[in-house]
């Protein structure tokens, strides 16, 4: 699997010579991307081949005294674009148009302020950045220090950008690492909800389950955001300004809701690896949403980061070395895990299960990760008694506040608590 991680570093040019090279470059780089971004949607090009048959000459006949690498980052970058907004219009003819959603426009190349650095046009050497402008001449700047400059030391060095904004200069870095997850011999089991993220830790060694569930504030701050939205669009009259703050208010709400993703998937990459487990989430094209009668129940089931919890999971396990791998998620709320009759009566409330076949009874939230796990591994859960691989003990769902003491793990064959690592620590986030 390759991780791939962007490191952000302020340029500053050595001399004056270097600054007029830079800003001269990116007035280029502007007019070349602008011609291949209007060829590209003209000619309808979906494919790297085709694009660079159908604009490199063109692109370099633009600007010869560039670096050539420059004309090819150009239409690579224009295709992306386009391949973008092609698939964002598939969506928005399939469900968003009925939705009262506006069409997407195609790409447009105006306003740009980044240049795309191929990896043989640029060469760093901390603290110091070469960038080859093209006929041998080359811009020279200082790279600030950044402690993540340390921490991915021994990391390929990838294409880059450089963003030049309001008079400062700024080099996006990209490094690569190639890594191999190991398989390990026990599992946990996910399910991403509103509110929560469930658990089902599986030690098979001990032959036993524990479940957890780790509180995050996604929802809370989606909420909140939407209300300061509404409040926006209703008081602030001037269209500029409103847009503005919009704008403002968006951006911080995806932070935040990017932070809570980032220490969730953190939290279970750490659990992964103090249980010597592979991590197993459903599979994403499996999940959709579906438009119901309830504006307020579409809003949050349509603005659940479900996808980004799981990537963050599973870019997280990655770079620990531990495994992810995929079930299929249909019914897996409704299903029952001892005798797989899927009705939606089974469900009873948001708390209680109670399958109309057999009779087995067991907190809702609870019910995806054992089928998760049924599905997964083919065996079932049973209650105490009854023949059963797994055995399984119901911990309480609380949050950091209401939790004084780490969660414990009770071995009944041996008639004493193992106490779970720091790292299973159940905290809000």
């Amino acid at each position: 699997m390759l991780l791939e991680r962007t490191i952000k570093l302020k340029l500053v040019p050595l001399d004056t010579e270097s600054r007029r090279l830079l800003h001269d470059l990116l007035k280029k780089y502007a007019e070349l991307l602008a011609e291949a971004q209007r060829l590209v949607v003209e000619l309808d090009i979906r494919s790297v081949k085709r694009a660079h048959e159908a604009l490199y000459k063109l692109l370099r006949e633009m600007h010869r005294e560039l670096h050539n690498k420059y004309a090819e980052e150009a239409y690579r970058r224009a295709l992306a674009n386009y391949r973008s907004y092609l698939k964002l219009k598939r969506k928005w003819e399939k469900r968003l148009r009925r939705l009262g959603f506006e069409e997407p426009r195609p790409p447009s190349a105006e306003g740009n302020k980044v240049i795309d650095l191929h990896i043989s046009a640029f060469r760093l050497s901390p603290p110091l950045l070469e960038v080859s402008y093209g006929g041998g001449k080359t811009m020279k700047f200082l790279a600030m220090p950044n402690p993540l400059l340390a921490k991915y030391a021994g990391w390929r060095i990838g294409n880059s950008k450089i963003l030049v904004d309001k008079g400062s200069a700024y080099l996006f870095l990209t490094v690569r690492r190639n890594v191999e997850p190991e398989a390990r011999p026990n599992r946990i089991y996910v399910d991403v909800n509103e509110s929560s993220i469930d658990l089902l830790v599986a030690d098979w060694g001990h032959g036993l389950g524990l479940f957890l569930s780790v509180m995050h504030e996604g929802k809370e701050i989606r909420r909140r955001y939407r209300i300061l939205r509404r409040s926006i669009q209703k008081k602030v009259r001037e269209i500029r300004r409103r847009n503005q703050l919009l704008r403002k208010y968006g951006k911080r709400e995806r932070e935040r809701v990017n932070q809570a993703v980032r220490r969730a998937a953190k939290l279970m990459a750490d659990l992964a690896l103090a249980y010597n487990a592979d991590v197993v989430v459903e599979k994403l094209k499996d999940v959709t949403w579906r438009p119901r009668g309830n504006g307020e129940l579409n809003y949050r089931l349509r603005s659940l980061p479900y996808r980004r919890i799981v990537e963050s999971i599973r870019d997280k396990a990655a770079e620990r070395g531990v495994r992810v791998l995929e079930v299929d998620a249909r019914n897996t709320s409704v299903e029952c895990p001892i005798c797989g009759h899927a009705d939606k009566k089974n469900r009873k409330s948001t708390t209680e299960f109670r399958c109309t076949k057999c009779g087995f009874e067991l907190h809702a939230q609870l019910v995806p990760t054992v089928n998760l796990a049924r599905r997964c591994e083919g065996v079932v859960a049973r209650p105490a008694g009854q023949e059963a691989l797994l055995t399984l003990e119901e911990a309480p769902v609380v949050s950091s506040g209401e939790a004084p003491h780490d969660p414990v793990n009770h071995d009944p064959a041996r008639g004493k608590a193992l106490p779970v690592p720091k790292t299973a620590k159940i905290i809000k986030i």
